[in-house]
């Protein structure tokens, strides 16, 4: 009965003799039971590969109910995510240069105004989630670090300082495996005010060593992969921003623009048949967030 076989195989029957011999071939393609883009496209190159190829055989072997589970878990989803989160995580070190330079210009409600020179510490700490959708799952991270700075201002009043940093973050993809990094990183920045008006920017390098570990489990498969590769950030970033004073108050209307260039060395898991081979990749992400900040008086700030 060739309905016990897979549809993705085709049977074929053979007498010669008085022995009846079984010939399996490839019959529907693989993405014909995918459900998703991603799936469709692991779908794709596992239809472009031809038998005996060790992984073909065990998704053809399949039926269609098994396949999209099987296909997501392909898919590698996890090293995706992580560089997503890498990138969200480039504005902690963004935001804390900002503050710092903002802070000069003394006009931040509680905030004391910088000294002419100095060194600070920060202890970020933080945790988010990627959202996922029908194409992908939901991706929680959270990340600890370490933040040191030293900043100067010239007797022309503007404002330069250095920034260095360490940190930590854990990413777990739901049901696709999880991705421990090592973060360093090193900045350089500057600001200037001139009267109302005020202008701050910097650059910055972060090296990331990445560590993945996903499981792929379905008949006839359950692999323990791992990888381990390196990925770097280089991030320009500005605010620009107009001070209107009165007695009691201070309104700030402020545009920060930021640009993350997020770089991937290529990575080869270990671990199975299901093994990824992974090749360099490239994103580049303009970010946009405008706002207004209000002083209100003493302990009564906005933002």
């Amino acid at each position: 009965d060739h309905r016990e076989f897979s549809p993705f195989l085709s049977v074929s029957q053979l007498k010669k003799g008085n022995t009846l011999l079984v010939e399996f071939g490839r019959g529907r393609s693989l993405a014909s039971a995918a459900t998703t883009a991603n799936q469709r496209a692991v779908a794709n190159a596992a239809d472009a590969q031809t038998l005996p190829t060790p992984l073909l055989q065990r998704l053809t072997a399949l039926f269609p109910e098994q396949a999209p589970s099987a296909l997501d878990q392909l898919s590698g989803e996890l090293h995706a995510s992580t560089q997503a989160v890498l990138i969200e995580n480039s504005r902690v070190l963004r935001q804390a240069v900002l503050e710092r330079q903002l802070s000069a210009q003394g006009n931040r409600g509680a905030q004391p105004k910088a000294l002419n020179q100095g060194a600070w510490v920060q202890l970020p700490r933080q945790s988010g989630q990627l959202a996922g959708d029908s194409n992908t799952n939901r991706t929680a991270h959270s990340s600890t670090g370490l933040l040191v700075g030293f900043d100067h201002t010239l007797e022309q009043g503007t404002r330069l300082g250095v920034v260095a940093g360490s940190g930590s973050t854990d990413v777990k993809t739901q049901g696709r495996g999880k991705a421990s990094v090592d973060t360093y990183q090193l900045g350089l920045h500057a600001g200037h005010n001139w009267n109302a008006f005020g202008l701050y920017g910097g650059i910055a390098y972060a090296q990331h060593e990445v560590q993945t570990k996903r499981r792929v489990s379905f008949p006839g498969v359950d692999n323990h992969l791992s990888a381990k590769y390196v990925s770097r950030t280089v991030q320009t970033f500005a605010e620009a921003n107009y001070t209107f004073s009165h007695d009691s108050w201070d309104w700030q209307p402020y545009l920060q623009l930021a640009n993350v260039q997020q770089r991937s060395e290529g990575f080869k898991e270990r671990g199975g048949i299901a093994a990824l081979r992974g090749k360099r990749s490239k994103e580049s992400v303009n970010l946009t967030t405008g706002g207004v900040r209000a002083n209100l008086g003493p302990g009564q700030s906005a933002s």
